[in-house]
């Protein structure tokens, strides 16, 4: 079996004197969950979410009061800046003044003309369109996403649009009615294609939209807070064998100034999927509210540059996780914090995968090998302590308040209170309670519990040794005869980590492990585990 799979961190040589006739090198190497971790912090979800689609603007707008422009972030340096131009008398942009989506914690622009003509467009010009791509030696044209959050009150007005050189363009605008309209247009040959969403979106509130041409079939589609407003063909308009060069974006216009606040204004050298903009739209509104824990923790991997096919996840149980602030996280914690709330197990496999065992992967789990006490070293270490014992228990999920269970029999069979506090993602207050019960019903009496099982694999015979580096994190394996003068007869438990350790003398495995009772659960109608309390416990 492969034992480890990562990366060289470190190197180091050294040589034996007098002439260095013997040399030595020491390598330190890291799995892949270190790229989770140090140096990779995290901004915000919506942030996060745009950058991962890869963009060829992206400005959250999200500036202090003071700016005089708006920078983008997506390191692309293809439109650095979208610079205020004013038309008219009056009017003023609201640098850090509004609120955006909600998810960001950040602050939003507010843009208050005095009517459709007099105030502030912004505008960035690139001299690369950015809707290209470079094939060998060639830059080609490509299709394009076109996205922001706005909330405004007022119709007739364009919120963002990229334009060529000759003033053609494709924009998001509200029609006369309140309505997302998507359109393409070549004003000097009187050409214009557009739809209209049927859901209104001058009401007030935020809402994200967007624009998404695909030019291989002439085809543009709106969306309306991740949902397919509309197409509209742009034959007629826009036809030929490459699309159009747009080296503008623009938010507003000048007979048509936006009234209202924007964020978060991406352009896309690509047509998103459908998946990806609603994802671009949840990152926003809901903060992925809810969300299961698996697919967040795919999303923070994708986030940290971690590519699902080099993910082995489960399918979690938990299914309700809420918004988690991502600003300053680094990946791995809130991974860590997910597959807490899942009550699940995050590692890296020995090929080198990083991996997630849902909570039900370890329910009444099979047997993966058993061996007797003659098959370990006899270092084995049985305790008998309240080192993991809890009979108080306050959880805390996301907008659910919190809940407190107690087993006051606990309390005095142990002889006082021994309290925990935990805190969960779950938006879902009745598995916040199922974690808290499950909890109690673990861990409300001292247990007897093993620390380690150590093996020699040097004078173990073939099949112990095949058995003992078979056994995997979430392994369930037993260790049967052990002493008369032991507290059990027969150690079952689960393998939760593992030290081996190789020299020219010799070759041991020591094993981390917690019991495996802690996953027996109730299963109605089996003969031997619908015996509710005594052996088996609720799953949930």
């Amino acid at each position: 079996s492969i034992r480890f799979s990562g990366y060289i961190d470190a190197m180091s040589y050294r040589w034996s004197p007098p002439n260095g006739a013997e040399s030595l090198v020491a390598v330190s190497c890291v799995d892949r969950l270190k790229s989770f971790g140090a140096g990779a912090v995290l901004r915000s979800v919506v942030e996060e979410e745009h950058d991962s689609a890869s963009p060829a603007c992206y400005f959250p707008m999200g500036e202090p009061e003071t700016a005089g422009w708006a920078d983008d972030s997506s390191g692309q340096n293809v439109v650095r800046r979208m610079i205020p131009a004013h038309y008219g008398t009056g009017g003023t942009l609201g640098w850090g003044a509004g609120t955006g989506p909600g998810t960001d914690g950040l602050p939003a622009l507010i843009f208050t003309p005095v009517d459709a003509s007099n105030g502030y467009v912004l505008r960035g010009t690139s001299t690369t369109p950015i809707n290209s791509a470079t094939i060998g030696a060639y830059l080609v044209s490509t299709d394009f996403t076109l996205s922001c959050f706005v909330a405004t009150s007022t119709n007739s007005r364009r919120i963002v649009a990229l334009v060529d050189s000759l003033g053609s363009y494709f924009e998001l605008a509200v029609s006369g009615t309140g309505k997302l309209t998507g359109k393409a247009a070549i004003p000097l040959e009187s050409l214009e294609a557009s739809v209209s969403s049927s859901a209104t979106v001058a009401d007030g509130q935020t809402h994200h939209v967007a624009l998404v041409l695909t030019y291989g079939t002439a085809t543009a589609r709106i969306y309306v807070d991740g949902v397919s407003a509309g197409t509209f063909s742009t034959t007629g308009v826009f036809e030929g064998p490459l699309a159009p060069w747009f080296t503008t974006i623009e938010a507003g216009e000048s007979v048509r100034l936006f009234a209202g606040t924007m964020s978060h204004v991406a352009a896309y050298a690509s047509a998103l999927t459908a998946t990806q903009v609603a994802d671009l739209a949840a990152a926003g509104l809901t903060g992925f509210t809810p969300e299961r824990s698996d697919e967040r923790i795919a999303r923070l991997a994708k986030w940290a540059g971690v590519d699902a096919a080099w993910l082995a996840l489960d399918v979690g149980a938990s299914t309700s996780l809420g918004h988690a602030d991502s600003t300053g996280q680094d990946p791995l914690t809130m991974m860590q914090a997910v597959a807490a709330t899942e009550d699940g197990v995050l590692f890296c496999s020995g090929n080198g995968l990083p991996t997630f065992h849902a909570r039900s992967r370890r329910f009444n789990a099979a047997v993966a090998a058993t061996f007797t006490a003659s098959d370990i070293e006899p270092s084995l270490n049985l305790t008998y302590d309240d080192q993991h014992l809890v009979n108080e228990v306050t959880a805390t999920g996301v907008d659910t308040g919190t809940v407190t269970l107690t087993r006051p029999d606990s309390a005095a069979a142990e002889g006082g209170w021994y309290r925990r506090s935990y805190q969960s993602l779950t938006t879902s207050a009745s598995e916040l309670e199922s974690v808290a019960t499950a909890i109690l019903a673990r861990k409300s009496r001292s247990t007897m519990r093993a620390t380690g099982v150590t093996f020699d694999l040097l004078t173990a015979s073939d099949g112990v040794r095949d058995a003992a580096l078979a056994l995997d994190v979430s392994s369930r394996f037993k260790v049967t005869g052990l002493p008369a003068s032991a507290p059990v007869s027969t150690l079952d438990v689960f393998a939760e980590g593992f030290e081996e350790s190789i020299s020219t003398a010799a070759w041991g495995l020591s094993v981390s492990v917690s019991p495996a009772s802690d996953s027996v659960v109730w299963v109605l109608g089996d003969s031997e585990l619908s015996v509710l309390g005594s052996t088996t416990r609720l799953g949930y």
